[in-house]
């Protein structure tokens, strides 16, 4: 319920950031402008590949799981069946995650020219045969695109936030989880 009224709240003050007389009173309006169709558009990319990209880490678990028993296993074919596949799940997740990637542009300024969210997730993409890459790719990938989309929610909150002040409204409260029965115990 809270989730839903913040996400209600964000996309109210970020309409409302549309109207004229709204924009002519906050500060930066002009780069605002210019930014908040690349954030939102980075968003909605990173949003849609959030489930994806908790299967990659899920993956990237298993995967290190199973190969905490590489010495004692490696002759086992049942074994190196198990560890192949899911090095090409995570392989074929991984590309298609990054491809998604490949020509939307890193939405922050600060960012040498013309990089792209792809590159910003993942520097290089790794061999489909070697374990440690594949590892340590799907993790900087998992970081990174979830990271980038905290970040730009952030910036998005804050927009509708100098709106919302400007407009007059509350506040909202922080969150605090309801006391359960269980912790009263």
């Amino acid at each position: 319920k809270y989730e839903s009224l913040v996400v209600k709240r964000l996309e109210r003050g970020l309409q409302l950031f549309m109207v004229p007389k709204v924009q002519a009173q906050i500060e930066d309006t002009a780069l605002w402008e210019r930014d908040l169709p690349d954030l939102l558009l980075a968003l909605q990319a990173t949003n849609s590949q959030i489930s994806r990209l908790w299967e990659l880490h899920m993956n990237s678990v298993s995967l290190q799981v199973l190969l905490r028993f590489f010495d004692d296993l490696r002759t086992d074919d049942k074994y190196c069946e198990v560890v192949l596949s899911e090095m090409e799940k995570m392989d074929t997740l991984l590309n298609s995650i990054y491809n998604r990637f490949k020509r939307l542009l890193y939405p922050f300024e600060h960012s040498r020219v013309d990089i792209t969210i792809a590159e910003f997730a993942l520097a290089k993409i790794p061999e489909s045969n070697h374990p440690g890459e594949l590892l340590g790719a799907s993790e900087a990938l998992f970081e990174n695109l979830m990271a980038l989309n905290h970040r730009i929610l952030g910036r998005l909150c804050l927009l509708a936030e100098q709106v919302e002040t400007l407009l007059g409204f509350e506040v909202l409260p922080e969150f605090e989880e309801a006391d359960s029965d269980e912790s009263k115990s």
